[in-house]
């Protein structure tokens, strides 16, 4: 049968988990937008989505999951796909398009844009199949955790 052992965190994190080689891991929290009216939930529901896909090595699969994230976030940070994001923050933050930090918005975006959509793209039968690895999809969620953590202020101004 199961027997409970209890073992306090910081003995995990100090002892247990280097010697299993887990001792260059790192957890890390990401403060999601809040998720009000008829979207109650679903971007953090489909980041879960993305997460336990890319957990069960199922990577194109996670990597789509990001894709409709990043569509949620576009969706309610500009009404549209047509407004580019950058553009949105920008007005919001009060920022010209050109200031490093929507450059480098525009950059990590532009990146994540370009990776999730290859996912879905199947126009041309004769070419390949693209084939992600679990890097590839690792990538895809850290990335959009981390924009999604620096959209927040954005989606969810502190007043």
């Amino acid at each position: 049968g199961d027997l409970p052992l209890f073992v306090p965190r910081e003995r995990w994190a100090e002892e247990v988990l280097p010697r299993v080689g887990l001792d260059r891991l790192r957890l890390v929290a990401v403060r999601f937008p809040s998720d009000t009216d008829a979207r109650r939930g679903r971007i953090v529901r489909k980041f879960d989505s993305a997460r336990r896909a890319l957990d069960a090595g199922r990577f194109t699969e996670s990597i789509r999951a990001c894709r409709d994230v990043r569509r949620m976030v576009q969706r309610r940070l500009t009404g549209s796909e047509k407004e580019q994001v950058v553009d949105a923050v920008a007005r919001r933050r009060g920022l010209a398009a050109t200031a490093p930090q929507m450059v480098f918005l525009e950059a990590t975006w532009t990146a994540l844009v370009n990776l999730t959509n290859s996912s879905v793209h199947d126009d041309d039968p004769d070419a390949p199949a693209v084939e992600f690895s679990g890097s590839d999809a690792r990538t895809c969620l850290l990335l959009t955790a981390v924009l999604l953590e620096q959209l927040a202020d954005t989606l969810d101004p502190v007043v």
